[in-house]
């Protein structure tokens, strides 16, 4: 199911742009928004990048069982 395999991304990205519209507001100092938004954004690829690894492991897996 799409939104089970991809929730994680769907949150980081949700308080992305939550955390910009309360910059674009006012609501957030822009040296905050700096500090966090870089945090969101290492956070989508890295975590991206593991879940691309470990599907590659089990396809590999399941290649070397046959």
């Amino acid at each position: 199911m799409w939104l089970k395999d991809n929730i994680k991304e769907l949150l980081a990205g949700i308080f992305g742009v939550a955390f910009i519209v309360f910059t674009g507001m006012e609501l957030v100092p822009t040296e905050a928004f700096v500090g966090v938004s870089v945090g969101i954004v290492m956070y989508y690829f890295e975590e991206r990048s593991k879940t691309n690894l470990l599907r590659e492991i089990k396809q590999l897996r399941s290649v070397n069982k046959k």
